[in-house]
């Protein structure tokens, strides 16, 4: 298989796009929808299997090392044989609870996994630096790789050239599909005149509608891109993946939307968050049991996110608390006491693990949003104090040391 290259973009960018996301298993790619996929890093039918972090440390050093779909192949065959992750099997779909048959790893599917997730971080890296050049290089171009592999539909796109921040881009971005070669390239005013090339009229904006039957809705997708793709990997960044991660969890079944949040806690996108990075995706921490949410006035199941600036805040301050730490907060939201504090604060605190926590989960002012603005550990005399601020929501503590 040919090494798979970006041309002139910089690895780092797509490293960091990769590295951002949080690990979450799925049965179905159906099960993720377009920017869900940017937020987080999934292989279908990877549910009930402890594979995730093999395939996610091959991908992220052939990133990082330009290793070849070959190699990347070579290394993950005996550790996915080993851990039973190979050929057909009968396996529990999560969704449905029913045994069927499905096709787990294969040269062929580990080849896809290869294209699929470095060409999306190649373009979610390539928009990041189209958005700090696009003053002196203000258009793109759409290329298709020119042969007769190419989709009607793409090579109908061929030489399309808009401006960066014309919405088409948004859609239409490539990769457009699975298996998908195309390009954009991005080009001065002076380089299009170079070319003998003008601003198109942009591509037709038909569309179709097509049934997602795991989810069973009715999504509508533009002509010419597969189901699911019709999104730009770099145009949804930071806070705006944590709101996509938080809706998509926020809609599973409570004891799978539990099982999502720990899985990610112990995943490498969390490792990423508490370093400090900027570019970090919010990371789920917990789900607020109804009997929070309904004494402040929600209805629906919520999560509780960490934000990038609260997790460095969090390092500066408590550096004792790891993001292996955070497991707790589900914990004390769960069983231990809880008051609200301030306007749109609600405070727990808790023994877990002969340990006395205190976990701040707060509002934001739309009610659209909660965060985790302080995990620490606390003492007895911590304890007493917060009994005595005020009445508490629940006074159920799960015990002593």
């Amino acid at each position: 298989m040919a090494r798979v290259s970006l041309e002139t973009v910089p690895p780092e960018e797509a490293i960091r796009f990769f590295r951002a996301k949080h690990d979450l298993r799925s049965f179905d790619w159906r099960d993720l929808w377009q920017a869900e996929h940017a937020a987080a890093f999934t292989v279908a039918k990877s549910a009930g299997f402890d594979i995730l972090g093999d395939i996610r440390e091959s991908l992220d050093q052939a990133l990082a090392e330009g290793a070849t779909g070959q190699a990347f192949k070579k290394r993950l065959k005996p550790l996915l044989q080993a851990k039973g992750w190979w050929g057909r099997r009968e396996v529990v779909d999560p969704l449905t609870g029913q045994v069927v048959e499905a096709t787990l790893g294969t040269p062929r599917r580990l080849q896809t996994i290869y294209r699929t997730n470095l060409r999306t971080a190649y373009a979610a890296g390539q928009w990041e630096r189209i958005q700090r050049v696009k003053g002196g290089m203000p258009y793109l171009a759409y290329y298709t790789a020119g042969d007769e592999r190419v989709r009607d539909e793409h090579r109908r796109w061929h030489g399309t050239v808009l401006p960066v921040d014309h919405p088409w881009w948004q859609t239409h971005f490539p990769p457009n599909d699975w298996g998908c070669r195309c390009k954009a390239v991005q080009l001065s005013r002076r380089q299009l005149e170079q070319r003998g090339l003008e601003v198109s009229e942009e591509p037709s904006s038909a569309t179709r509608s097509w049934r997602n039957k795991r989810t069973g809705k009715v999504e509508t997708v533009p002509e010419g891109v597969g189901p699911g793709w019709a999104y730009n990997p770099g145009a949804v960044r930071g806070a705006q993946l944590g709101r996509v991660l938080a809706d998509k969890i926020g809609a599973m079944p409570e004891p799978m939307a539990r099982a999502a949040v720990q899985d990610m806690l112990g995943g490498s996108g969390a490792r990423y968050l508490m370093a400090g990075k900027p570019d970090a995706v919010p990371l789920p921490v917990t789900v607020l049991p109804p009997v929070i949410e309904r004494a402040l006035g929600g209805e629906t199941l919520q999560l509780a996110m960490l934000s990038a600036a609260t997790a460095a805040r969090q390092v500066s301050r408590h550096g004792d608390v790891g993001v292996e730490d955070y497991a707790v907060v589900q914990q004390l939201v769960d069983r231990g006491r809880a008051r609200v504090e301030g306007s749109r604060h609600v405070g727990f605190m808790g023994w877990v693990a002969g340990q006395l926590w205190k976990a701040v989960v707060k509002w934001t002012a739309d009610g659209r949003e909660r965060h985790v603005t302080t995990l620490r550990r606390a003492t007895p005399r911590n304890l007493r104090a917060f009994e005595r601020r005020g009445e508490l929501l629940r006074d159920e503590a799960p015990g002593g040391p």
